[in-house]
């Protein structure tokens, strides 16, 4: 499901990414957040439909893959990782940025979620994306992980 932030909603599915080209980091498809396109200020959240239960479970954490690239050093195009207990209040848990003097590569972003995600029978995640009018923002394979019981 997407919310739209502010502005239009530039969030598709993609086989092949563009501004800059790329292909997903695993399967056929990816997320691609067309910042490339979008006005400065653009924000779209793309978000679970459907809950976790977390209850027995402690440090919860997000993985996945996230593209970066040397394009538009200075627009700090970005996705704010989120999680909600309710799908409409929701709390950053952390920021990643697009840009990277490391170049275009895929890396994997592990985000840990506050103590107040675990034991939460209704747990909910969203990646928020936000343009500053810079290259397109890729996101691929993520996972949900805790320690149980």
């Amino acid at each position: 499901a997407v919310d739209l932030v502010n502005g239009s909603n530039y969030t598709w599915f993609q086989s092949n990414g563009t501004y800059p080209a790329s292909t997903p980091a695993d399967g056929t498809t990816m997320v691609e957040f067309q910042s490339y396109w979008a006005y400065n200020g653009t924000e779209t959240r793309l978000k679970r439909t459907t809950s976790a239960s977390t209850v027995g479970y402690s440090n919860i954490a997000v993985d996945f893959q996230w593209l970066t690239d040397t394009g538009f050093s200075g627009a700090q195009d970005r996705v704010n990782v989120q999680w909600s207990t309710d799908g409409t209040t929701w709390a950053t848990a952390a920021t990643v940025d697009r840009y990277s003097a490391s170049g275009q590569i895929w890396t994997t972003q592990n985000v840990q979620l506050p103590a107040g995600a675990s034991g939460q029978a209704t747990l909910y995640i969203a990646f928020d994306f936000i343009s500053e009018f810079g290259n397109n923002c890729h996101l691929d394979l993520v996972h949900i992980t805790a320690v149980g019981p």
